[in-house]
């Protein structure tokens, strides 16, 4: 019996959840739209969860599960700021969330040139959970009713958490990074 790859799974995340989400969120049908994004999020357990137990680890992996996870992410910041739910006066916010990324990918690519794999650090995990988290209780705050009055006070500050803990794994990757420069195992030329 063949195998299921890892990379399959996390694929789901960004190229079928991600967007069904979106739609959703687009549509209004919240409760659609939860459940889309907590299959997203079980995907990312299953999928490190399943390389390990079956050995199929690899360095594709390691670099294709974070970009699944920013696509994934920045899909629903981008549906909130369509929707109105991030107020235009905060998009500064999305765009740290994808600066972020982007920044990362950018490290990890140029690292891996040099031959290292830098795959998830922990600040980077601990962001995404911070980002899903902010975003499921955004989404809970429109779904129930009685939350509407506490929504945009309580929303902002999930968001500003999330942003701050962006900002952490920000730096801990270009900590890292200038750390490699400085023990010349990455070039700069």
């Amino acid at each position: 019996m063949k195998r299921i790859h890892p990379n399959y799974i996390t694929s789901l995340r960004a190229f079928l959840f991600g967007p069904i989400a979106l739609v959703c969120l687009m549509y209004g049908f919240l409760g659609w739209t939860l459940t889309a994004m907590a299959l997203g999020e079980l995907t990312d357990f299953l999928d490190g969860r399943h390389a390990r137990r079956t050995n199929q680890v690899s360095n594709l992996g390691k670099i294709f599960d974070p970009m699944c996870d920013s696509i994934f992410h920045m899909t629903i910041w981008i549906g909130f700021l369509a929707v109105g739910w991030i107020s235009a006066h905060y998009v500064y916010f999305v765009v740290l969330f994808s600066a972020r990324d982007s920044i990362v990918s950018t490290i990890r690519t140029y690292m891996a040139n040099h031959g290292i794999v830098l795959a998830a650090r922990w600040s980077g995990k601990i962001k995404m959970c911070t980002q899903s988290a902010a975003q499921i209780i955004l989404v809970i705050l429109h779904l129930v009713p009685a939350f509407k009055n506490v929504l945009s006070c309580t929303g902002l500050i999930v968001v500003s958490i999330a942003a701050l803990v962006t900002l952490i794994s920000l730096c801990d990757y270009v900590f890292h990074f200038y750390q490699a420069v400085k023990e010349k195992r990455v070039i700069i030329n």
